[in-house]
């Protein structure tokens, strides 16, 4: 930190610094170059916007799947009356699975790298797309995979971070960082304290064709850092760590804080779940009749502990008018902390 700050940030880019991490990679059998760092540049692009219960939701485009998985699933929750059942009900959370699992399946089919990838995943942002994806999801529905109107990858490990930050001037930020796994690739490079990531795992295998290795293309991710707006202001800031379960646990979060009006640190608290095919993990704060329904709907369920990882570690803000005051929360599945300056 101390060269970056002494010699500026493109000594990364160059030098010594980057010498150290492709011999960390080219030792381990990697194919870096000097070349490819002195010549990456990181590109902007414009979030996706999406709307739900009245309120503007900004995310992350391609090759993130998390942004469009994320809006497509909103929609879905619209469509069908999700937010009109009580709030932590088994009917609620068997549709709320249902809308969830169509929309990661659309996800898996159609996102990769746009650059590389000429599908039409911007048809998931869309009304008449969840018309569509909406099919067959129903309260008497039985629980088990859904097709892709076009089948997702399946990871289940990740290791991510998540922070908010909301200034004195309003501006507002969302921000997912990842090195994969936890640790990464597990390799350091050098002295520097650099942990090489092992982001190449989000890529996939035959049959899938979106989400191939390719040179210089950017794997599918499942990062979703998410600002709400109402009337044009921003009204809530959220993300979380998680690997797949991020579009989950950020979808239950925003339903709870704009739709059932819980205060953001009871809804990030709030117990979670994650439908995988006809397989339901919840955390075991939820009550027993209702794991008896969900096992009666037809879900073979997975109990987690109280505040499990598994389930992400999310950071939020809300913001008037949605709340009266500025007002912050942090995940207590893993830690980190709320601070006003």
């Amino acid at each position: 930190l101390r060269t970056l700050v002494e010699r500026g940030l493109r000594s990364f880019y160059r030098g010594p610094m980057a010498e150290a991490v492709v011999e960390a990679s080219r030792t381990g059998e990697g194919f870096m170059t000097l070349e490819d760092l002195e010549f990456y540049r990181p590109g902007i692009a414009e979030p996706l916007k999406g709307e739900f219960a009245g309120y503007e939701a900004l995310t992350i485009p391609p090759p993130s799947s998390g942004g469009a998985a994320l809006i497509e699933a909103l929609n879905l929750f619209d469509l069908t009356g999700v937010t009109s059942l009580s709030h932590g009900s088994p009917e609620s959370i068997h549709l709320m699975s249902q809308c969830l699992q169509q929309a990661y399946a659309d996800a898996g089919a159609l996102v990769g790298d746009p650059s590389f990838v000429s599908t039409d995943w911007s048809r998931m942002l869309t009304g008449d797309y969840a018309e569509l994806a909406s099919e067959g999801i129903a309260p008497d529905s039985r629980p088990g995979p859904r097709i892709p109107l076009q089948a997702p990858a399946e990871d289940d490990t990740g290791n991510t971070s998540h922070l908010v930050v909301v200034d004195s001037r309003g501006n507002v930020v969302s921000l997912t960082q990842s090195i994969n796994y936890f640790f990464g690739a597990g390799v350091m490079a050098g002295q520097t304290g650099l942990l090489l990531n092992n982001q190449m795992a989000d890529f996939s295998l035959p049959p899938d064709t979106v989400n191939l290795i390719e040179g210089r293309k950017r794997p599918r991710s499942n990062m979703t850092p998410v600002i709400m707006l109402k009337d044009g202001r921003p009204v809530l800031v959220v993300g979380t760590p998680g690997g797949t379960r991020i579009v989950a646990a950020t979808a239950q979060i925003i339903t709870d804080v704009v739709c059932y009006r819980l205060d953001i640190s009871t809804a990030i608290d709030y117990p979670r779940f994650f439908p995988v095919r006809d397989n339901l993990v919840l955390e075991d704060r939820y009550p027993l009749e209702t794991l008896k329904t969900l096992k009666k709907t037809g879900y073979k369920i997975y109990l987690a502990g109280p505040y499990h990882t598994y389930f992400g570690g999310a950071h939020g803000i809300v913001l008037p008018p949605l709340t009266d005051r500025l007002s912050g929360a942090a995940d207590k599945r893993r830690g980190g902390a709320a601070r006003g300056y």
